[in-house]
């Protein structure tokens, strides 16, 4: 592990009082269309501190803000984020299938965000296509001048790892990196610094107490996600977890802000 990220501090202090920053998973997407500019200028609005959102490398290389590897579940037509450029993928509709009132919102780019952003929130990119988006999404984070904002997540071990090579490379300055789980792991301190990571982002359903400590005594991070009930965001935020995801940052903000 080298030397501790800035924004890592800044989390864990916000963990030791009992007042995890307030995260929007995949912006306000409890009332606005998911991974969205409207959806992150939503959660602005309701008092999110930080963003989640997805990233999918395009055929041209560039970072598409979306969940799924396919478009048809948010914009109605069938198509792969990886074999469309970045423009075919602005002409979907990805906010209709939310409401008429968001119809015409677009898929992002990734420096979409980072621009309407910067200086207002933290950013939480979720790489979902393996560790070759990361040089692009260091690229981007460096033209943004967002470092100090950023983590970057994801399930692939892989991709944690090529965060941390990117680090060594100074390609970008440093990017805080985050390993997801959603199961039981049998040494999460291990897992977390094997790929470089220094925060772990669990499923609030495994969080107890006592990994919320053995993440803090080994300098890491915790991070729970998605959270949307309020007697469940109670109990995270008593365990002294750093940082919160929800749906619907206005009501974890009310519960636990």
């Amino acid at each position: 592990m080298g030397p501790r990220h800035p924004l890592l501090d800044r989390l864990l202090a916000r963990g030791r009082r009992h007042r995890p920053v307030i995260g929007a998973h995949r912006g306000a997407s409890a009332r606005a269309p998911e991974n969205t500019l409207a959806a992150f200028r939503a959660a602005l609005e309701d008092g999110a501190e930080l963003i989640e959102l997805d990233v999918h490398l395009t055929r041209d290389g560039r970072l598409a803000v979306i969940h799924d590897e396919e478009t048809r579940r948010i914009t109605g037509t069938a198509g792969v984020v990886a074999e469309l450029s970045m423009s075919e993928l602005r002409r979907l509709d990805a906010g209709r299938h939310k409401g008429q009132q968001w119809a015409g919102e677009q898929i992002p780019e990734l420096g979409d965000v980072f621009a309407a952003v910067r200086g207002r929130l933290l950013v939480n990119v979720e790489v979902k296509c393996g560790a070759a988006a990361v040089p692009a999404l260091a690229r981007c984070v460096a033209e943004h001048d967002i470092a100090d904002a950023v983590i970057v997540s994801s399930f692939d071990p892989a991709v944690v790892h090529a965060v941390g090579v990117c680090n060594t490379s100074l390609l970008c300055p440093s990017l805080l990196a985050g390993l997801l789980v959603d199961r039981p792991v049998p040494d999460p301190v291990t897992a977390a610094r094997e790929g470089g990571a220094q925060l772990l982002h669990v499923k609030h359903t495994y969080l107890t107490a006592a990994l919320v400590d053995l993440l803090h005594q080994a300098g890491l991070g915790a991070l729970a996600w998605t959270v949307n009930a309020p007697g469940e965001m109670r109990r995270l935020a008593a365990l002294g977890v750093d940082a919160i995801l929800s749906d619907d940052p206005r009501r974890l903000r009310t519960v636990v802000g």
